[in-house]
């Protein structure tokens, strides 16, 4: 139950923003903000008319994981509740975290947020960093 939604994340969450982007409804409203490294990589994926495709280039992704929020926390946000699904590298969705808990507040049951990746390591590396991080945000919140 939202009503708007914002959908973003890299190269890597392409197939899935793009599934998502076709099954939302026609009248759906909000964003679609994804990390590309080059132009060549933009493709035209079917999608409601107001929802805004927005293609970011970053040539040059570093282990900060600033530049996708940095695109996001620019969007005029919309009024009434937001559903979010993201999902990116491993540094960005913590970036992205912050920016939708702490400033935006949204609910729990109106995010999804996953890394598929993290700069510079192994898969074992990065399913051992996201168990760690896991354990970290939730031990954070209950107490």
């Amino acid at each position: 139950h939202a009503d708007w939604f914002l959908l973003a994340g890299d190269l890597s969450a392409l197939p899935a923003i793009s599934v998502n982007l076709s099954k939302l409804p026609q009248n759906s409203v909000g964003y679609a903000v994804i990390e590309v490294p080059s132009a060549a990589d933009i493709q035209s994926l079917e999608h409601p008319d107001n929802v805004n495709v927005q293609w970011e280039i970053n040539p040059s992704p570093n282990h900060d994981g600033n530049f996708l929020a940095s695109k996001i926390n620019a969007l005029t946000w919309l009024d009434g509740k937001p559903s979010v699904w993201a999902a990116c590298e491993f540094n960005s969705m913590r970036n992205l975290r912050k920016l939708f808990q702490q400033k935006h507040e949204i609910e729990k049951d109106n995010l999804y947020l996953s890394s598929y990746w993290k700069m510079g390591q192994s898969e074992e590396e990065h399913k051992t960093a996201k168990r760690i991080d896991n354990e970290q945000n939730h031990s954070v919140k209950q107490s």
